[in-house]
């Protein structure tokens, strides 16, 4: 019975097709050796009954030996207590030659970088991997990403130079991803991200698309797009989208009032007002919708409405222009 329970259980995981990067791994054991231990046990229990005075030995030895292995897997799950420690226990203990272990890097150096915000940490990982020439395109993805926070953090301490040359540092490390692998949607969604860092939103849009290309119906890859189509101010393309989204995804205020800008840009002033009076019913104190509200209004020459929405604004903490609001009172004589 053991040695069947054994055998009939770990066929179900001896990958004579591989699935996943795992071909070996011992946690599919557990359940087998359930049939290994029964017949230990069974031996052990036959053997005690036979021979009566080896009893106490033979719980002497079982107890020691359970011991052993209880403490032995009890110190084992401290290297199972993160992604860190995991990973830096198989650097520690098969070093020579590193690219046989690159997964182990490249695990440990995304944990620094994506939960530990460790990004010098994270590139001293991924430069290892730089060093042995990797090949790996998942790597340059990460160090892309990594540069282009980093250009952000300078960028916010008013340092633009420096984040300049990091955010060029990124599109590179990106550009050599995809050279690697053309077909990575989220590298192109993460260069685009960096392209939007940038300012860059003609870039961003085209990476938008790419992405789109092998994932067609993904909303949240075309609201990134539609906001890079909506800073170049492609306007129809930007509405295009908004339209879409919207349709999706109505609960989503901010949407109504960058559509409405959208239309106002196109000279469609009537059709603007609809989406900006949802914008200031959802959010009563959205200075910004207001003033657009006023835009559509002066453009219609109702010039009452366009004052008192520009009142509005001012009220909410929008700054107006004073020539606009004197050109307002001039028409109102």
């Amino acid at each position: 019975f053991g040695i069947g329970f054994y055998f009939i259980t770990i066929v179900f995981v001896l990958q004579f097709i591989s699935v996943g990067q795992v071909i070996m791994a011992e946690r599919y054991s557990y359940i087998p050796y359930i049939g290994l231990l029964f017949l230990i046990a069974m031996l052990l229990d036959d053997l005690t009954e036979k021979k009566i005075f080896l009893k106490k030995n033979v719980i002497v030895i079982v107890s020691g030996f359970a011991l052993v292995f209880s403490y032995i897997a009890h110190e084992r799950t401290k290297v199972w207590k993160n992604t860190e420690t995991l990973w830096t226990d198989v650097i520690n203990k098969y070093p020579h030659p590193p690219w046989n272990i690159e997964i182990a890097y490249v695990g440990r150096g995304k944990y620094y970088a994506s939960e530990k915000k460790d990004l010098e940490k994270a590139l001293n990982d991924f430069n290892t991997l730089l060093s042995m020439k990797t090949k790996n395109a998942t790597v340059y993805n990460n160090l892309g990403n990594i540069y282009a926070v980093k250009g952000l953090e300078y960028e916010k301490s008013k340092d633009i130079t420096v984040a300049k040359v990091n955010y060029e540092k990124s599109i590179g490390f990106f550009e050599k991803s995809l050279s690697l692998d053309s077909n990575a949607k989220n590298t192109y969604v993460n260069r685009a991200t960096a392209y939007i860092y940038m300012k860059n939103y003609e870039l961003a849009s085209d990476d938008f698309n790419k992405a789109l290309k092998i994932d067609t119906l993904n909303f949240e890859l075309i609201e990134k797009r539609a906001y890079a189509y909506y800073k170049s101010k492609k306007w129809e393309k930007a509405k295009t989208d908004y339209d879409l989204l919207i349709s999706k995804t109505p609960e989503k205020t901010y949407m109504f009032q960058y559509r409405g800008y959208i239309k106002l840009s196109l000279g469609m002033y009537k059709e603007a007002i609809p989406d900006l009076i949802i914008a200031v019913k959802r959010e009563p104190q959205n200075g910004t919708a207001y003033y657009y509200l006023s835009m559509c209004y002066n453009f219609l020459n109702d010039y009452l409405s366009a004052f008192k929405h520009a009142e509005q604004a001012i009220q909410f903490n929008y700054k107006v222009d004073q020539n606009y609001l004197d050109l307002l009172r001039s028409k109102l004589k």
